[in-house]
């Protein structure tokens, strides 16, 4: 082979799509802090934001280019992954600990950031890539194990301990997190050997149950049977009702609702939205997206899910194409991630979903959600380049 055929390759169906996201992210984040600043004491402006923004931008670039070279026969290696594992729990134990401490740290109803001067930390999104691949490193092990019979024992180990973490993130409470890393276990489990009509039959059967169940609890609430409604309860009365509760849990989803109507199909310009002055809670992080609508239109933000689904596809494509099914699994956690990320975001902002505070990828601010998805990213561009050698490689043979 010739040596300029073993040069890197950065896919382009991944990294376009994800410069475009970060960009647009970084205008939109130093748009959209206009008023938050005022809560904010470590920002005095939008400047701040800006600057934040642009170092996870560029911190995030670093990490792509650290995983995508990164020998994965290194990362498969147990006692990194338990390693990871071990820190994440270990982080996820503190914020419980925090909680019952430190009462007045507690923010939106849960208890799931560390702070550290200017710079919160959210462990719940490090313990998505340490599901990914803690059980693609398993399930891969087991996957000569993986028949109906044995099925059971097999996956069993695995799968209680994602649902110990979950259970974790699910106490701070962080029920978005807890969904989201739901999600991820169940996909990767059910490509891991599984018959496919029983992840799929799985998800759809205990997605139904959790909804019943979260529904009842609400309609408790709202009789008063339970006491004092907590804020996760108020998040799904909103999402039932949000104008009869528009002045207190439903403000988010209402003025969200202005915001897209404001914007229209084109938007009333970059700077000049009117729900980011104060109306709008969030308006840089959980409700960006409604900003970016009300300035730049429904245009842009069809623009953001085509990129973000980009992504994805092109995600699913390489766990299709892989013949590692290490490979498949991170793959498809990877595509997972990017996908509950949107569709709780979107699903809230749009009111098609109670609010879960699930931020949209590389465009809402925050460090732990860009560096959690740049690392990611890298993942997807060291698989995507093995499988483009592989391909050369196999092109240059039926050549011969």
């Amino acid at each position: 082979m010739k040596e300029n055929n073993k040069k890197f390759k950065y896919d382009p169906w991944i990294f376009y799509p994800y410069l475009f996201l970060s960009l647009l992210g970084i205008l939109m984040v130093y748009s959209a802090s206009a008023n938050v600043t005022l809560d904010d004491k470590y920002a005095a402006s939008p400047i701040d934001y800006l600057i934040r923004q642009i170092g996870y931008f560029l911190v995030g670039l670093f990490l792509i280019f650290i995983f995508a070279h990164l020998k994965f026969s290194f990362l498969k290696q147990g006692r990194v992954t338990n390693s990871y594992i071990l820190v994440v729990v270990i982080l996820l134990l503190f914020l419980i600990i925090q909680k019952v401490i430190y009462p007045q740290r507690v923010i939106n109803g849960a208890s799931a950031w560390i702070k550290m001067g200017p710079i919160n930390l959210q462990p719940s999104e490090f313990a998505k890539l340490g599901i990914i691949l803690y059980l693609a490193r398993m399930l891969a092990k087991r996957e000569k194990k993986l028949t109906w019979k044995t099925m059971k024992k097999s996956i069993m180990g695995p799968l209680l301990f994602s649902f110990f973490i979950m259970s974790l993130v699910l106490i701070q409470p962080d029920t978005g997190g807890a969904l989201s890393l739901f999600l991820i276990t169940l996909m990767v489990v059910s490509i891991s050997g599984i018959p496919w009509y029983i992840g799929a039959g799985s998800v759809i059967l205990i997605v139904a149950i959790l909804s019943g169940i979260i529904s009842f609890i609400a309609h408790l609430y709202t009789k008063g049977a339970l006491g004092k409604i907590p804020y996760q309860v108020l998040r799904v009365i909103a999402f039932v009702d949000p104008w009869k509760n528009s002045g207190s849990a439903g403000i988010q989803l209402t003025n969200s609702y202005f915001a897209i109507n404001n914007g229209g199909w084109l938007g009333v310009g970059i700077g000049n939205s009117i729900q980011k002055h104060g109306y709008l809670p969030e308006a840089n992080t959980d409700f960006i997206l409604a900003i970016i609508a009300e300035e730049m239109g429904v245009v842009t933000v069809i623009l953001i899910l085509i990129a973000i689904f980009m992504i994805i596809t092109r995600a699913v494509i390489l766990a299709i194409r892989s013949k590692n099914n290490y490979y498949a699994m991170i793959c498809i956690g990877v595509a997972t991630t990017f996908f509950t990320q949107t569709v709780f975001n979107v699903g809230g902002v749009a009111g098609l979903l109670p609010i879960t505070g699930v931020t949209l990828p590389f465009i809402s601010y925050g460090g732990s959600s860009i560096l959690l998805l740049s690392i990611e990213l890298g993942l997807l561009f060291h698989i995507s380049n093995e499988d483009h050698q592989r391909r050369i490689e196999a092109k240059i043979i039926s050549n011969d």
